[in-house]
């Protein structure tokens, strides 16, 4: 009977050979040369990582963030700074090997995508920042990504098969001697760093990925709030307001309190500054009659700025 470890060699050499049963041989394989490091590893590959910051690093892939507007489509979302970018855009893919390699067989080619639905409390925030209307977010990655992971395992699997050869373990049938039992603690397991460290701010245990094809043709970003151009905004429009009309002066107010209270906010929303901005800016064109002309180009300038 052929020697276990040749033979992992030769399942993980073979393109055709399945991620699932690959990784059962080699857990046959550390289970019975007591390798407890490399058997926890493969348990993780086959049965799924339980939590985010125990997925190994080759499976913390980078998404595309889309919002869906009912007239344009799917529209790509960039981020104003790159840790709100990163605590999105990535992340640690937990599902088990098999179903990865599923999906990867199952796509018509390597250039097609995959996407993950986000829980409903990340998409409600994130739409709610975003604003303008978008009833749908997801993240789309691409098919070369989950293929890479896949592709990842097996490396692993051959590299450590290689170092059991070369410290002697090759195995006599199901059994390896004490000797070899002993000898394969030299034999290095190929390092796996966890996403211990990544900004990872929302949890995606219960996402599912579904088989997608490219669609999105335009984009926007989510912008911060410039706070200290959004005072400069309101303090020049309060310096004027009693120039307005009754009932444009009472709007104009409740919005200058509601970008007030934004300003003081921790992190200020921008669909609500924008909002706010944009009533006052209708306000101030509309009264631009009874306003003083020298003060109205600054102010809609400023609005301009806040709304850009």
């Amino acid at each position: 009977m052929a020697s276990l470890v040749l033979q992992l060699q030769q399942e993980a050499l073979n393109k055709a050979s399945n991620i699932t049963d690959l990784l059962r041989l080699a857990l046959v394989v550390a289970r019975k040369l007591k390798v407890a490091d490399f058997e926890v590893w493969i348990q993780g590959e086959l049965n799924g990582y339980k939590k985010l910051q125990d997925a190994p690093d080759y499976r913390v892939l980078r998404g595309t963030c889309e919002a869906l507007n009912p007239y344009h489509g799917w529209q790509t979302v960039h981020f104003g700074d790159q840790q709100t970018s990163e605590s999105v855009t990535l992340r640690p893919i937990t599902n088990p090997i098999g179903s990865l390699s599923e999906l990867v067989a199952g796509a018509t080619n390597q250039k097609g995508s995959l996407t993950m639905q986000m829980p409903a409390g990340v998409s409600n925030k994130l739409m709610k920042e975003i604003g303008f209307g978008f009833t749908d977010i997801h993240l789309r990655f691409q098919v070369a990504d989950f293929a890479n992971v896949v592709e990842t395992v097996k490396t692993k699997v051959l590299e450590w098969s290689l170092q059991l050869e070369e410290a002697g373990v090759l195995g006599e049938g199901m059994t390896f001697s004490p000797e070899e039992q002993t000898a394969a603690k030299t034999a290095a397991v190929p390092p796996t760093y966890h996403a211990t460290n990544m900004t990872v701010v929302h949890s995606m245990s219960q996402s599912q990925i579904q088989q997608a094809s490219p669609g999105a043709t335009q984009a926007f970003t989510v912008k911060t709030v410039d706070v200290q151009a959004l005072l400069e905004f309101v303090k020049g429009v309060r310096a004027i307001e009693n120039q307005l009309p009754e009932e444009d002066k009472k709007q104009a107010n409740a919005d200058l309190v509601t970008l007030e209270a934004q300003a003081e906010a921790p992190t200020p929303s921008p669909s609500i500054v924008m909002e706010a901005v944009s009533s006052v800016r209708k306000i101030l064109e509309s009264a631009a009659g009874s306003l003083t002309a020298s003060t109205l180009p600054g102010l809609l300038q400023k609005a301009a700025a806040l709304l850009s």
